[in-house]
């Protein structure tokens, strides 16, 4: 895995983790009134970035990443074109002789 991946893993668990800690919380404890409108905003914080997760790792997003490494993987080291091959064909190439060095 890239490092990248493994970041994205680590903050995607982070968000899960934490959106099923608060719903096990408040399943289990009263809510204080006095922060219940706090507490709404956690929630739905909290919701939104897991539809984002799920999205991500269940959606669009992480098959068409997948099928880009897929291919990735499979296409040739790039070639030089035909074109660049045929467009000098009588013409040498030219290369310089490394630098001497002084004794």
């Amino acid at each position: 895995m890239k490092d990248r991946e493994i970041f994205g893993a680590l903050i995607a668990g982070a968000i899960v983790v934490g959106f099923l800690a608060f719903a096990i919380f408040a399943g289990i404890h009263p809510l204080p009134q006095a922060n219940r409108e706090i507490l709404n905003t956690i929630v739905g914080i909290l919701n939104s970035a897991l539809v984002y997760v799920v999205g991500y790792y269940f959606g669009s997003s992480r098959s068409a990443e997948r099928q880009q490494a897929h291919i990735d993987a499979i296409t040739p080291a790039a070639q030089p074109s035909v074109a660049e091959v045929t467009a000098n064909p009588g013409k040498p190439r030219v290369t310089v002789p490394p630098p001497r060095s002084t004794p």
